[in-house]
Order: structure tokens, then C-alpha cells, then sequence
């Protein structure tokens, strides 16, 4: 009798282990950089309206970690954002020996001359996941591009895109082998009276949701308010998340918070308190598939 009573106590143990285990979650869009070295940090100055001299100190994983460790956050995927081409591989030393980064996308162009070149030194560091080409003149509707983003599917990397481009969904139905991550809400907005442009905004993500490949980040969540200090209640963004869950599909979402531009708005861990209180109204979307589960899917990590 001993006995039985103490395998059952230590399998009561073991059950309320396994679930009082946290949900492992990834912000899969985070930037780096370090101000010590000069140039690789001027993308700041594109929101330099919402104080970014704020942010002129190095943003390294110690620092994610500070602000994201006590919001349950304890894994990360990095999008280069510098346009230098060196930055990439800095990025891909730091993340190489960094635990809690678990892939990084580079900034490349895929005109540069040196492109296949980079890919194939990139691709020797196993974190190494894409590229988000974030590039002055970046054109999906010219064909030698088009031809070059061949060289990502070719790789088993991913393409990560800026939103507001009609062609994403061509090019995913000419490389279907090729999950293409697009960010930030595909550009779409929230205001206090809903989504501008509400009708327009909905035909385009059910248009870009008609490839399978092709994922989107609810990413950048506080910027996209509209507001200098955003709303922390759910319901303010509910319309917003809904077109985008909608639209996808609970497979195809994945939480990024757009650190440390988006402490500009407002504080980490509410951002993620408002997206766990979302998961929990909809009965077919986890908070395991959005903040963990979908990213290492979409990215193949």
C-alpha cells in the first residue's frame, strides 16, 4: 500500500510540473546593435519623431533579456534593420554565441553583386534562418530580383517582407518552397474607430492568405495604434489581430514585438499580458502557436 500511495503522490508530482511549465515563447522580431560602432544604429533615425535618442545605447540579448526574461520571453529571432552589409556578419557572430537567440534574418539586396556570395558565408552559421531585404529601391516587380529570390528557396531560407506589396503573393506562388514572414501586420493599423481602410486592408490579407507559404507577424502591435502611449487593453486591438488571425488561420500568426522600438510606445511585458488575455478569448488560436509553436515552423528552426 506504501508503495502505491507513493508512485501516485509522485505522479501527482510529476503532473503539476508539467503544468505549471510556462509556455515557451519567441519574439520572432527583435534588432540589435551596438552604439560603440558607428553607423550600424542609423536606422533609428527613421523614427527619431518618437524619440528614439532614447534608444542611442547598446541593445544586445542582455538587454532583450532585461525587458522580456519577466514576461516569460526567454528566446528571440533577430531581423537586421542596418543597410550595411558588414552588420550581417557581426549579427551572425553575436547571435553563433548567444543561447537565447535562436536565428537571425539578414539584410541583404538581392541585386548586390556579392549576394550569392553572402548567402553561402551566411549559410555556414546554422542560425542564419533568411533575409529581409530593407533596401532603398527594393523592387518585387523586377524580374532580375524575382530571379534571385530563387537563390532563398534554393537554400531552404526565408523571405521576409514589408507588407504593402501586391506582388508577395505571386512570388510565393513561384516559390512555393519558400515560407515568406510578412511583417507587421502586412501594414495594417488600428484606431480608436477601428481599421482604416477596413475593407481594402482585409481584401489584401485574404489575397496574401491564399498561399500557404506565407505567414504574417502580429508584430509591432504598439505602433501600429496610432497613439504615442498605446492602449494596453486588448480590446482597443482585438479588430486588428482578428482580420489578421482570421485571414491566416491560427498555423499561419506569429508574435514579434518590434524591441526595443517598441518601448517607445509602451512596456513589454503589457504587450504580451494583452496578447496572452487575446489567445484565451479565441477558441482557436494558443498562446503555445503564436508565441512559440508557428515560429519554429514558419522559420524551420
Amino acid at each position: 500500500m506504501r508503495k502505491i500511495i507513493a508512485i501516485l503522490l509522485n505522479c501527482f508530482f510529476v503532473w503539476n510540473c508539467l503544468n505549471a511549465q510556462e509556455i515557451k515563447r519567441i519574439d520572432t522580431h527583435i534588432h540589435l546593435y551596438d552604439t560603440n560602432r558607428s553607423g550600424s544604429f542609423d536606422f533609428l533615425d527613421d523614427h527619431k519623431l518618437d524619440g528614439s535618442v532614447k534608444l542611442r545605447f547598446p541593445h544586445l540579448a542582455k538587454q532583450f533579456a532585461d525587458s522580456a526574461t519577466s514576461a516569460g520571453v526567454k528566446f528571440a529571432y533577430v531581423v537586421e534593420a542596418s543597410i550595411r552589409r558588414e552588420d550581417n556578419f557581426w549579427l551572425s557572430e553575436i547571435c553563433d554565441s548567444t543561447a537565447c537567440i535562436l536565428g537571425f534574418s539578414a539584410n541583404l539586396n538581392p541585386l548586390d553583386e556579392t549576394f550569392i556570395e553572402d548567402l553561402e558565408s551566411l549559410s555556414k552559421n546554422p542560425k542564419f534562418r533568411g533575409i529581409r531585404p530593407r533596401i532603398r529601391g527594393f523592387n518585387l516587380s523586377d524580374a532580375e530580383t524575382i530571379k534571385r529570390l530563387g537563390e532563398i528557396e534554393k537554400r531552404g531560407l526565408v523571405l521576409e517582407l514589408w507588407g504593402n506589396n501586391t506582388a508577395i503573393a505571386s512570388i510565393a506562388s513561384l516559390y512555393p518552397n519558400m515560407n515568406i514572414i510578412v511583417n507587421h501586420f502586412a501594414g495594417g493599423a488600428i484606431r480608436a474607430d477601428g481599421i482604416p481602410n477596413k475593407s481594402a486592408y482585409i481584401s489584401k490579407l485574404e489575397h496574401l492568405a491564399t498561399q500557404s507559404n506565407v505567414y504574417i507577424k502580429i508584430s509591432a502591435l504598439y505602433s501600429r495604434s496610432g497613439k504615442r502611449f498605446a492602449p494596453t487593453n486588448m480590446e482597443y486591438y482585438k479588430p486588428l489581430i482578428d482580420a489578421a488571425v482570421d485571414a491566416f488561420g491560427p498555423e499561419r500568426v506569429l508574435f514579434g514585438s518590434n524591441w526595443p522600438l517598441s518601448v517607445l510606445r509602451g512596456n513589454y511585458k503589457s504587450m504580451i499580458k494583452l496578447l496572452e488575455a487575446y489567445c484565451k478569448q479565441r477558441e482557436d488560436l494558443s498562446a503555445e502557436q503564436l508565441f512559440y509553436s508557428n515560429a519554429i515552423k514558419a522559420y524551420g528552426l
